[in-house]
């Protein structure tokens, strides 16, 4: 399964709501307007699909924020099977990577969908 494939089976209202439980922020009102324009956006954009590359996040072990739990996500790149932040890559091919079964069976496609966005 594809990023976008991930991204399109969410229901939008849950996939704001995990957001604004992940961010702190005071004015959720305006952030859960930008939350919606930008997922809109997403959707309007052609992936560029390969299978070169996968998507996976896991939970850090024994880290916690604030009592919140820390996650890694990273791009695996099977050419040279080096991990990669997805911090600077284009949406267009981040919404064509392939996502990680195991990550997808863990996390489901919610919170592996904002996690994500937010990396």
């Amino acid at each position: 399964m594809y990023f976008y494939q991930v991204l399109q089976s969410c229901d939008e209202f849950k996939v704001v709501s995990e957001f604004l439980a992940i961010i702190k922020c005071q004015d959720k009102c305006s952030v859960n307007k930008n939350i919606r324009d930008a997922l809109k956006t997403l959707f309007q954009k052609t992936p560029k699909k390969s299978d070169n590359e996968v998507l996976f996040i896991e939970q850090l072990k024994g880290r916690q924020d604030e009592g919140e739990n820390l996650y890694n996500v990273y791009l695996l790149d099977r050419s040279d099977k080096k991990n990669y932040s997805i911090e600077a890559v284009p949406w267009d091919e981040v919404l064509g990577y392939a996502v990680d079964k195991a990550s997808l069976s863990t996390y489901g496609n919610v919170k592996l969908t904002c996690s994500f966005t937010i990396a």
